[in-house]
């Protein structure tokens, strides 16, 4: 499992603008305009199915919880093409509506994704080939607001 890599990496990326595939195809969203934050990544090469659950997406600094979306091969917007998200494969996405992290320029106080230089706690369950109920947790830090 490549999660235990992303235990205190610092300097990530804040936003997502633009992705090919785009995960969030038919909502109406256009990440250029309206992104999201930087998704996390799960993948289990090991097992077969993942199932991910109970997920908390917390911003540190600011004692907050910010809102995700979970990507899965339940509900992939490319299931049944070459794109498709492998059943063991997932990605919570955190959505920054709300989040007022653009520091400067004429998107200052708006979405820039999650906020930048601070330290964020990612925790879930992941079910393992439908039999092994693990918990995941680690933290990450931003680096400067991409834009």
């Amino acid at each position: 499992m490549f999660l235990r890599t992303c235990q205190d990496v610092t300097g990530t990326v804040t936003a997502l603008y633009n992705e090919t595939p785009n995960p969030v195809r038919g909502s109406g969203r256009n990440l250029r305009t309206e992104p999201i934050g930087q998704p996390v990544y799960i993948n289990m090469p090991s097992a077969d199915k993942v199932k991910v659950s109970n997920v908390k997406f917390r911003d540190v600094q600011r004692n907050i919880d910010v809102p995700i979306q979970l990507l899965d091969s339940d509900n992939d917007p490319y299931k049944g093409t070459n794109y498709a998200l492998p059943t063991n494969e997932a990605f919570i996405l955190p959505l920054t509506d709300a989040l007022k992290s653009c520091e400067s320029g004429s998107n200052k106080g708006g979405n820039c994704g999650l906020y930048g230089n601070s330290q964020y706690k990612v925790s879930f369950d992941i079910l393992v080939d439908d039999k092994t109920l693990e918990q995941q947790s680690f933290t990450f830090t931003t680096g400067k607001v991409n834009y």
